[in-house]
């Protein structure tokens, strides 16, 4: 056991128990604590500005290499030959009437929907010439579709075919204009039927 005069005593020259002293080694560390916090806050703040600021323009760098679009670098391969490739469904109309249509027994088409038709499209683009600086570049496109008809509506394993009759669009257009425009030579009349 501690003896009187061996223990501190507070600034009124009264002794200092055990509770006094905790609550004292507690203000010392949280002092210790905020002043080891605001030297961390400090030099993180004069250290870390220059090093974030290179940070951020080596990822800015790194980045940019990795997009740009130059002789030999990443972007430049994966946007020649994309590394997946696009799948279009097809869908058409078919003309059920087709033989009353041409024999003229039926007046107007009727349409089934048909599909859908799966494609895979490969993509490949071929690099003619790089500008001198490597800003520009000529190239030329190549799409080639695969007919997958596994996926596609007319999925047979002895290799059957269909036959469908699609209306020629364009042709109808052609056959249509005359009667929205009005007859050559009179124009601005509408061909009422």
């Amino acid at each position: 056991m501690k003896r009187l005069q061996d223990t501190e005593t507070n600034d009124e020259g009264c002794p200092v128990g055990p509770e006094q002293e905790r609550r004292r080694w507690r203000r010392r560390r949280k002092l210790l604590l905020l002043a080891t916090g605001l030297a961390l806050l400090l030099s993180a703040a004069l250290l870390g500005a220059p090093a974030s600021n290179a940070t951020s323009r080596a990822t800015l760098l790194f980045m940019r290499s990795l997009t740009a679009l130059t002789p030999g670098s990443f972007a430049a391969k994966a946007w020649s030959s994309p590394p997946f490739n696009p799948r279009l469904s097809v869908f058409v109309f078919n003309v059920t009437n087709a033989e009353g249509l041409s024999s003229g027994a039926e007046g107007k088409p009727r349409l089934a929907e048909v599909g859908p038709f799966v494609y895979e499209a490969e993509q490949r683009r071929e690099v003619s010439r790089w500008s001198e600086g490597g800003e520009e570049l000529a190239f030329r496109s190549r799409t080639t579709y695969r007919f997958l008809p596994e996926e596609s509506a007319f999925a047979s394993d002895e290799g059957e075919e269909a036959t469908l009759t699609v209306p020629n669009v364009l042709a109808i257009t052609g056959m249509l204009k005359d009667e929205v425009r009005g007859q050559p030579g009179k124009r601005g009349e509408i061909k009422k039927t």
